[in-house]
């Protein structure tokens, strides 16, 4: 199996100050190591689970040699689970739900805004970078030729602005007016998401679309093992359906096609 490659993660001018005062006098392969974690965290908000995100020592030595979790534990940063190695546990790590909620409610939520100026947390330098799409899979090998060239097509994706920012504000009514602690932990991590994949649309820097409320952004591709593609960033892809809908809604010629376990199974292997 092929390891993940260390995420990385930008913000706003206000999320990188939130972070930064976080981290401050930690070294740098701590600062990449949070900055891992944290993205690691928001891509599995739309996952049923408890919020820990297993990492295992190799892993962390491998890649973030030297980083010291115990020191953002000590700052209360995350929660750290106790690993076994008799068992095949991986040790486990949680962001502080207070300092994650307090980091999203930072971020360039408003869909109708113009993207904001954005750093990246880790090395806390200004970027204008947008994602590329990529013929290289997971293994690090280049895709087959026919998905190389269904990659390279010009994707662009267009969608709603005032229809998905109401969509995002109904997301955050959810939350304040929930009824008790487990609906609000749902909805909360049903914005988490959605609001993941507000933010790579707008770092694509999206252009006026064939209407004054749509605009279109350029969709990123990576390969997939049996040559399925995925938004890089998640976007469009990972969102909620509501929030599909919503982005897609009044747009003429437009369908959404979700197929439920489309990968052809064999019987008789």
């Amino acid at each position: 199996m092929t390891a993940v490659r260390p995420k990385t993660i930008t913000g706003t001018a206000a999320q990188a100050l939130q972070f930064d005062y976080a981290v401050a006098g930690l070294d740098q392969n701590t600062r990449r190591f949070f900055a891992h974690l944290l993205r690691s965290s928001l891509e599995a908000q739309g996952l049923w689970g408890d919020g820990f995100i297993p990492i295992p020592s190799t892993y962390i030595r491998q890649h973030f040699p030297g980083a010291d979790w115990q020191a953002l534990r000590d700052r209360d940063l995350v929660a750290v689970s106790p690993y076994s190695r008799d068992d095949g546990r991986a040790r486990e790590f949680a962001i502080n739900e207070e300092w994650l909620s307090d980091f999203v409610d930072a971020g360039d939520t408003d869909a109708a805004a113009e993207p904001a100026k954005l750093r990246d947390l880790a090395s806390s330098k200004p970027t204008n970078r947008t994602r590329r799409s990529t013929t290289f899979g997971p293994d690090r090998n280049r895709a087959p030729d026919l998905v190389q060239r269904v990659i390279r097509l010009d994707w662009r994706s267009e969608y709603n602005v005032d229809a998905l920012a109401a969509h995002i504000e109904a997301g955050r009514r959810a939350v304040r007016t929930a009824n008790d602690d487990a609906a609000r932990v749902l909805a909360r991590r049903r914005l988490y998401v959605d609001l993941l994949a507000l933010a790579t649309i707008k770092a694509q820097k999206p252009v006026q679309g064939r209407h004054p409320h749509t605009r279109v952004y350029r969709v990123a591709y990576k390969p997939q093992k049996g040559g399925r593609l995925t938004e890089i960033g998640g976007g469009l892809q990972t969102c909620t359906r509501e929030m599909k809908a919503a982005a897609r809604a009044g747009l003429a010629g437009v369908r959404n096609y979700d197929s439920r376990r489309p990968s052809p199974t064999c019987s008789w292997c």
